[in-house]
């Protein structure tokens, strides 16, 4: 889903996210990053446990991105 990557692109970089799909080995860093996992040289490869919570961290992103992204226009509502 084009939400995903884009909310963690945005999430994980604090830039817009590029107009071509990432690699799938970026998007695993990133992913991987977002589940607590360093990214050090003696770290290794991430595992399942930073993949999971990564991944469940980027589908509460992506449902934030689809509601109130960037292309998505909400009415400003006045609390009286």
């Amino acid at each position: 889903m084009e939400a995903e990557w884009k909310a963690a692109w945005q999430i994980h970089k604090h830039e817009p996210p590029p107009d071509e799909v990432p690699s799938l080995g970026e998007m695993v860093k990133i992913i991987s990053s977002l589940g607590a996992h360093l990214g050090r040289k003696c770290d290794g490869p991430p595992g399942p446990k930073s993949l999971s919570i990564g991944l469940q961290r980027v589908s509460d992103f992506a449902l934030a991105w689809t509601t109130f992204g960037p292309d998505h226009d909400i009415p400003a509502t006045r609390c009286v």
